[in-house]
């Protein structure tokens, strides 16, 4: 199980599983999720990675680590991760006004509930 398969010749292949060095040095991967992130994660998604990380069986794939990182946010969140599928869309759009542009303020400026 791997994310990507290389041909080296006739018979041979190669194959990338980021996890596999996660295997030893668990550090690897979160610095590879923050390169493809492009951002640090905080504290609490790091010991969340690693938790999900060591937890997962020795032959799993990096879909493996994206379905316990969907099922444990759905949980985090009290929703199904069928909920939380149908939710991607729009938490991303609120994450991109969040980053700011046009919307960005609104998401800065504290609301007088009063």
């Amino acid at each position: 199980m791997s994310i990507e398969t290389v041909s080296l010749g006739t018979n041979e292949t190669a194959s990338l599983n980021p996890l596999y060095a996660a295997r030893t040095e668990p550090e690897f991967l979160i610095r590879f999720l923050e390169g493809v992130n492009e951002a640090p994660f905080s504290c609490e998604k790091k010991e969340m990675l690693l938790a999900l990380i060591s937890d997962l069986p020795a032959d799993a794939s990096m879909r493996d680590l994206l379905d316990a990182i969907k099922a444990k946010e759905a949980a985090d969140l009290g929703i199904t991760p069928d909920q939380y599928e149908a939710l991607g869309p729009l938490l991303l759009a609120l994450q991109q006004l969040d980053a700011g542009g046009d919307h960005g303020c609104h998401f800065n400026t504290p609301v007088d509930a009063g």
